[in-house]
């Protein structure tokens, strides 16, 4: 039948009259990408647009279309720090907008000039939120310093990042202060009170820059209110400081563009919309928090409580006083809600949906049926890189972190390599050069093809040289370029995408590679533990590593069964059963719930330097028993 409308299809103009389809249907496309939708008012015609919608491509235009839609409805849910008992407030998509324009307002006033960086220096709270915005809705940069941060970090990014302004909360000030004198380029610090009152106060003094009350700023944006100046779609929006566990944090350049594909990317995926409320316990530095939660809620329109901090025992309890419907997690929350004491309200919410990456296989389905959770909304995807993953048509197995079906595997820009075991490089052909795909089951590197395309480019660091060392090329073709993860996943028969380990996270151990997830998993589940980090340490005059899990167990360790741990590790091949473990009274985490390893691996097993209780596997007495400085020197001895 002849078609008359927008084709959105190369070689085919708007409004012309063409016989049969307008171009290849989706599903009939095998060997190239695609980007169309049916129309609505004619199931044959192809859009590369939803007609309904306009296209978003800034961060600014994405909060814009939730607010010409609901700009008299909730926004944004926030209690008044520190968090304690006192109600969640709510802020309507309209005052939150009058507010990012007045600050907008008074930094421009102030001298901040467009592209120029601003930093965010508190925990979760409104004034993070309207100053992301009022970054983004006058085309200054948002650089977040976290809460968490040591002085020194914080002096580096605000040197690196060249942020001429912060807005920082009072309970930050004081790590802030003693570093502004080595801080040249910052020009004004703006601080939000911790308290209703605390804006009545005076402020220190600063010798090197001003101090400026939040709410003197929005007076200020108030009297003299200016016109936005957004920014294009390929400008920066922020800079992510990867919240590392050792080192100076890396910086990652996050566009506009990005930034609000990232937002919108899962609201769709996973059918978030009018109906749902969003809650996000997740710091807003990290993008599950700031990207995906907050600005999905923006472009859906929907409301989103905003937590201070990540707490277990209140996490449901928010959900439920706030009607939310909809959760984000990372990492490790889940295994941390899990961990709670049962209680007899586990269910009373309306949570129909936890979204985000990083729940472990073993917390997944015992997750779901404690707290009645309807479905588990797992992807995989890092801020700064294209290979991004989803589980769509739920449910899905556990563990699962993405889908591929067979007609989509060979044309999905991201693909999986075999890795050299013994260097962990990428495996090529000696004659052609180019590496080769995984096969079914077959641990692999995930890596994303890199093209022009928005959703494919790769942004890379403010450092040149680490931007380079994350890209491979002549991978798949001669002359094609591809963005190296980092991370093995495996893909099953039927196309599920599942997260083996991170590179460098697997050490080897009698000439075999041992993945420390693997490891967690195997012995977890037993009886009396409540957390379990495993990495590899050195042994004097061994090669490569020996296994070592750093335990929460309940209760004191001399009550605890080892040889439970030791029944559970006979699951595991020989040479990854751990050799040595550690109770601890908590396992150290990053601020993105990632469990820290450096600093556990570098100190090994020597308990003349560890405080912590030590134990050595017996094979003999089929147990672990405890590590002294004389069996410590017998196995540095070799005996």
């Amino acid at each position: 039948e002849p078609t008359n409308g927008p084709t959105g299809v190369e070689g085919v103009a708007p409004g012309a009259v063409s016989t049969g389809l307008a171009a290849v249907l989706p599903e009939h496309i095998t060997d190239a990408t695609w980007e169309v939708y049916r129309s609505a008012t004619s199931p044959r015609a192809l859009l590369d647009y939803y007609v309904d919608d306009p296209l978003v491509q800034t961060t600014h235009e994405s909060f814009e279309a939730g607010l010409r839609r609901h700009a008299h409805e909730e926004c944004l849910g926030t209690r008044a720090p520190p968090p304690g008992s006192q109600p969640y407030v709510w802020h309507t998509f309209a005052q939150v907008a009058e507010t990012r324009a007045q600050l907008g307002s008074a930094l421009r006033g102030r001298g901040i000039a467009k592209g120029e960086a601003v930093g965010v220096y508190m925990a979760n709270r409104l004034e993070w939120v309207t100053t992301e915005l009022a970054c983004a809705s006058f085309g200054m940069v948002s650089v977040p310093l976290y809460d968490t941060l040591g002085a020194d970090v914080v002096e580096y990014i605000c040197n690196h990042a060249e942020l001429k302004a912060v807005v920082c909360s009072q309970a930050e000030l004081p790590k802030l202060l003693p570093v502004l004198p080595r801080c040249g380029g910052v020009k004004l610090v703006v601080v939000a009170p911790d308290h209703p009152l605390g804006s009545d106060k005076a402020l220190p003094v600063s010798p090197s820059v001003p101090l400026v009350h939040y709410s003197a700023m929005l007076a200020e944006g108030a009297l003299t209110p200016r016109e936005f100046t957004p920014p294009c779609a390929e400008d920066v929006a922020t800079v992510c400081y990867t919240s590392g566990t050792t080192g100076l944090p890396k910086a990652a350049k996050i566009s506009h563009m990005r930034f609000a594909l990232a937002a919108t990317a899962v609201t769709r995926i996973y059918d978030i919309g009018s109906t749902d409320k969003y809650y996000c316990a997740l710091p807003l530095y990290h993008s599950a928090g700031g990207m995906l939660a907050v600005g999905g809620a923006w472009e859906a329109g929907i409301p989103c409580v905003l937590r201070p901090k990540f707490s277990a025992s209140n996490f449901f309890k928010d959900c439920r006083d706030n009607d939310c419907t909809v959760a984000q997690y990372i990492g490790e929350l889940c295994r941390y809600l899990l961990n709670t004491p049962e209680r007899p309200g586990d269910r009373d919410h309306k949570v129909r949906m936890v979204v985000g990456n990083g729940m472990r296989p073993d917390v997944w389905t015992p997750f779901m049926e404690r707290f009645g959770v309807a479905a588990v909304g797992e992807f995989y995807a890092a801020t700064e890189g294209n290979a991004n993953l989803f589980n769509f048509g739920l449910p899905c197995p556990p563990g699962a972190v993405g889908y591929l079906p067979p007609m989509l595997k060979s044309i999905y820009p991201v693909k999986f390599f075999a890795i050299d075991q013994i260097t962990e490089s990428l495996e090529r052909d000696p004659k052609t050069g180019l590496c080769r795909e995984t096969r079914p089951e077959e641990r692999g590197e995930c890596m994303g093809k890199i093209t022009n395309e928005p959703d494919r480019a790769f942004e890379g660091y403010t450092n040149k040289a680490a931007t380079q060392k994350k890209i491979a090329r002549d991978c798949s073709k001669k002359g094609d370029s591809w963005f190296r993860t980092g991370d093995l996943l495996r893909v099953d028969k039927q196309g599920y995408v599942y997260f083996c380990d991170r590179l460098g996270d697997t050490f080897r151990w009698k000439g075999e590679n041992v993945a420390t997830t693997e490891v967690q998993e195997a012995i977890t589940g037993v009886r009396g533990l409540s957390e379990v980090n495993v990495y590899g340490v050195t042994v004097p005059n061994c090669d490569g590593r020996a296994g070592m899990a750093s335990m929460v167990v309940d209760g004191k360790p001399e009550s605890f069964d080892f040889g439970g741990v030791y029944k559970a590790a006979l699951e595991l091949p020989a040479y990854a059963r751990p050799l040595f473990l550690r109770c601890v009274p908590a396992v150290e985490i990053t601020g993105t719930l990632k469990h820290k390893k450096v600093a556990l691996r570098d100190q090994g097993f020597d308990p003349s330097a560890i405080s912590d209780q030590l134990f050595f596997r017996d094979d003999t007495k089929k147990t672990y028993v405890p590590l002294d400085e004389a069996l410590s020197r017998k196995i540095c001895e070799g005996e």
